[in-house]
């Protein structure tokens, strides 16, 4: 019976990776039965004690909870969940260890749910580290995700992202959507043309220099509206995800930018890479080589 609701359920939630949601607590603290509250509860206690699994928070508004199993989180559906729970509350532990053997079982296999027209104001760029990809994504099946190499170690991902949640694309996705990456590419590009204000994009547009820090998580991705082939010989630095430093190579300490670089990141809260990177006819490199 499980099996089938997580298998079921795993096609609304492969290559999940939800941020800005509130945790657990400040859900429970909303107005809700307070039989729900102790379900929640109960749930939690029952994920902690598993080895590599807890429930780390809940979707507001949908009653999903963030089931995270060995570093993956995949939303599961919490009402059946609580309607089982009421009935039989003795059985929550047993029900929670096979749908964390579920999960480390199906997981990574199934196919996604969103309806590409929903969301295509959503799908938004960022750039990641190459080995950051490989490690988080498989090789091949519907959970590969959807990436471009840009140069060097970097690479472009795409992500679904409302208010609530920041869901990766996968090779599923566009099986579903019958869409291409180039076509994904366009819009997510596009959308974050628009979200950026119109003094940066115009100053990344002509390569002059930036010092950027947003806290919406697309600063460093910003690099992709630099006009690679008319800026001429730029150097950029993306330690953050928010952070992203565009400046003339011509005179530049690079020794200098790299160490800054590699100190930010490091005590950076959302890592990206230590490195300096050049952007010359077109093409990305680390520089210093």
């Amino acid at each position: 019976m499980w099996f089938g609701l997580v298998v079921l359920w795993g096609t609304f939630a492969v290559c999940v990776v939800l941020r800005r949601r509130r945790t657990l607590d400040s859900f429970v603290r909303r107005a809700m039965p307070q039989r729900t509250e102790r379900f929640l509860t109960d749930l939690q206690d029952a994920f902690e004690k598993l080895d590599g699994a807890s429930l780390s928070g809940v979707v507001p508004g949908r009653f999903l909870g963030v089931v995270k199993v060995d570093g993956q989180e995949t939303p599961i559906p919490l009402q059946p969940l609580e309607d089982h729970w009421r009935m039989f509350p003795f059985d929550l532990p047993d029900v929670v260890e096979r749908i964390v053997d579920e999960i480390r079982a199906d997981g990574l296999d199934s196919a996604t749910d969103f309806e590409f027209v929903d969301l295509a104001m959503d799908l938004m760029p960022q750039v990641r580290r190459l080995d950051w990809v490989r490690a988080n994504s498989p090789a091949f099946g519907d959970g590969r995700l959807v990436h471009r190499p840009l140069g060097s170690d970097l690479a472009l991902c795409y992500v679904i992202d409302d208010s609530w949640s920041m869901v990766f694309v996968c090779e599923g996705h566009l099986r579903r959507w019958r869409k291409t990456e180039r076509q994904v590419h366009g819009l997510a590009v596009r959308n974050l043309r628009e979200r950026t204000d119109d003094d940066v994009r115009e100053r990344l547009g002509r390569g002059e220099p930036v010092s950027l820090r947003t806290s919406d998580g697309y600063a460093a991705s910003r690099v992709l509206l630099v006009e690679h082939e008319e800026a001429g010989d730029l150097l950029f630095a993306l330690p953050d995800r928010d952070v992203l430093w565009v400046g003339d190579s011509a005179g530049a300490d690079i020794a200098d930018l790299m160490g800054r670089s590699a100190d930010e990141c490091a005590a950076s809260a959302h890592p990206l890479s230590p490195k300096l990177y050049r952007i010359s006819g077109g093409a990305i490199s680390e520089a210093g080589r």
